[in-house]
């Protein structure tokens, strides 16, 4: 009988658990119930459950963390997840650390009997022989952790064949169902191709398995899996692998394991399905993840100017081939782009994709241009000649050396020409404006701080204190000391 441990902080989930299941007839028997993480792994070391049914949100210790204690000490216990919430987060966490399956409350019986008959079908045979069910976890753990995750246990000399699946774009919410679906399909394609197949989620990675006899076998299997891939949906998800090149034995799994795993994460760059190759990714060293263009551009409402430094910056991107740096620098755009139209006023801001990470370059290329395009149209248009002026001072007054000549460079137009349409539009000349602009700056620092006069000076672009106190009492009446001084006793 395979052993069941329960752990949920809610006893009425405990109880039904316990006894609304016909565990015998799944050849299960449910050897204890926790009402907290502490107890549930004080309960993994006393009874070594085969596996393990949890709530998420727990005292103590949570269902993702006993997850990750179950991983880090290799052991044989899969793990079942319950939750209240439909978090994608969640989902994606346990994919992550490779849990078996993800429930939501209320538990829906037929769904969860589902879930142990697939746990069952992961765990290595009661007896502890070495069947092919229980190699091929031995040698998922040689090639996920390396072969100290063994301890002690032997795997013969099989040659084996790692392929690493990603998926992008996809649409679905349930993430784990849609990576569940994926595999389920592979599998069958790849088994239909004559070779024995293992697979597994690790992460956001679908890992496979494949015993095989030679290079014949690695032929057919790359044309199954080619096949296989280009079958699936494209609006359901752009599908990715890398394979190794040759079938290999069990001490090499790991490093064949580590190489395929990196080749497959670059897929997020690729533009259409199938098999990926080793790529090379560039430095990226130089690669400014916020272009100061893009922002001048996109606060001016200069459509042209955006589009030409967005794909310059896309471009880049996509050289480096780093995937963790383009999603960081595509993060950062919609963040700028975000606090740019508060700023202007724009109160109905365009939705943001919710999962970044699930959409390939492209179309998250694709989905930050029309967000930023989106943007910049209404700036452009709500925007005046003085209005696009003022942002320019706004982003720009710290910087003593800043002036008229630069401003008009920004605007595409002659210093003359900018400055007459400006005092005409508000009878306020470029110099006055960018006076009246760093002493609102200073008078604010010197309300709510207690920099140094000097400093504050500095930071609104003087580099002289004492032409700083001369202006500011021009247009205050006051000297800076002495306005922080009637400020502070009001």
């Amino acid at each position: 009988m395979w052993k069941i441990l329960i752990a949920d902080d809610e006893p009425l989930i405990v109880s039904g658990l316990s006894e609304r299941i016909d565990w015998a007839a799944l050849g299960c028997q449910v050897v204890g119930t926790a009402e907290n993480g502490l107890e549930a792994r004080r309960l993994l070391e006393t009874l070594t459950p085969d596996i393990l049914l949890t709530d998420i949100v727990m005292p103590g210790l949570s269902g993702l963390e006993l997850a990750e204690i179950i991983r880090a000490e290799h052991r044989h216990t899969e793990v079942i997840l319950l939750s209240t919430y439909d978090h994608f987060e969640y989902a994606r966490e346990g994919l992550r650390i490779g849990v078996c399956d993800y429930i939501l409350k209320p538990i829906d019986i037929a769904r969860l009997q589902e879930a142990v008959r697939k746990a069952i079908e992961r765990l290595p045979s009661s007896q502890g022989q070495q069947s092919s069910r229980s190699e091929g976890e031995l040698l998922f753990e040689t090639a996920l952790y390396g072969p100290a995750a063994l301890r002690g246990q032997e795997v013969s000399g099989l040659r084996t064949l790692i392929l690493c699946v990603r998926a992008f774009d996809r649409r679905e919410e349930n993430a784990y169902d849609v990576m569940a679906a994926l595999r389920d399909a592979l599998r069958a394609s790849l088994e239909a191709s004559g070779v024995r197949v293992h697979a597994r989620m690790a992460g956001e990675t679908l890992v496979f398995l494949c015993v095989t006899e030679g290079q014949a076998d690695t032929r057919r299997v790359r044309e199954s899996l080619e096949e296989a891939i280009r079958a699936i949906p494209p609006e359901a998800a752009l599908c990715v692998a890398a394979m190794g090149l040759a079938p290999v034995p069990p001490e090499e799994l790991h490093s064949q394991y580590a190489q395929c795993a990196r080749t497959a994460a670059q897929g997020y760059f690729a533009r259409e399905p199938g098999i990926i190759s080793e790529k090379v990714p560039g430095s990226g060293s130089n690669i400014q993840p916020m272009p100061e263009e893009i922002a001048k551009s996109l606060s001016q409402g200069r459509m042209e100017a955006l589009e030409e430094a967005f794909h310059h910056l896309c471009g880049d991107l996509a050289s480096a081939a780093d995937s963790e740096q383009a999603q960081y620098a595509l993060r950062e755009l919609y963040r700028m782009a975000t606090n740019t139209a508060s700023r202007l006023g724009m109160a109905e801001k365009p939705v943001q994709p919710e999962r970044l990470h699930d959409e390939s370059f492209a179309r998250s290329c694709h989905s930050a241009w029309e967000y930023l395009r989106t943007i910049c149209a209404w700036a452009s248009q709500r925007l005046s000649l003085a209005g696009r002026l003022r942002l320019a001072v706004e982003e720009n007054f710290t910087r003593p050396e800043f002036g008229l000549a630069e401003a008009a460079e920004m605007l595409d137009m002659s210093p003359a020409y900018l400055s007459r349409v400006f005092k005409r539009e508000t009878g306020e000349n470029f110099q006055e404006m960018l006076t009246r602009v760093r002493i609102e700056k200073a008078s604010a620092l010197l309300r709510g701080t207690d920099l140094k006069v000097g400093e504050i000076a500095r930071q609104v672009g003087f580099d002289n204190e004492r032409y700083f106190g001369q202006v500011f009492r021009r247009h205050t009446q006051r000297t800076p000391v002495i306005y922080r001084m009637e400020q502070k006793a009001k």
